[in-house]
């Protein structure tokens, strides 16, 4: 029980230590998770970021010059005049019917954004 406070008075004091530095927050974050500490070097520039996705759109077009082009035939298509508000009930019913499959890239496993969907759904509507 001692360690228990011990232990979330430490983090509380992190957070809040780090509340103005992204990046020292997401590694703090990282911390409370029992994430290991990744020191990734942020020596890409903005060229370099370019540079990727430009070799890989040409990538992709080179190995997709011999397909045929789709027929995409034009139609008149329904537009969102007014908006209503989301719910935080419904933003956690989404997440907790979305799928568990995952992605190496995601920086969050599906799982655990089910399993936090009652904290992360009223914040995740606030953006809606």
């Amino acid at each position: 029980m001692l360690y228990e406070r011990k232990d979330s008075q430490h983090w509380r004091a992190k957070i809040e230590e780090n509340k103005g530095d992204m990046k020292k927050l997401w590694r703090t974050f990282r911390g409370v998770l029992g994430e290991a500490d990744l020191d990734v070097p942020d020596d890409h520039t903005a060229d370099d970021f370019a540079t990727f996705f430009q070799d890989k759109v040409d990538v992709v077009r080179a190995s997709t010059t011999m397909t045929p082009s789709h027929d995409v035939r034009w139609h008149d298509t329904k537009t969102l005049s007014n908006w209503s508000t989301v719910t935080a009930d419904e933003v956690a019913k989404l997440i907790g019917m979305a799928s568990c499959k995952t992605c190496s890239l995601d920086p969050i496993p599906t799982w655990l954004v089910k399993e936090m969907r009652g904290l992360l759904s009223p914040f995740i509507s606030l953006l809606f």
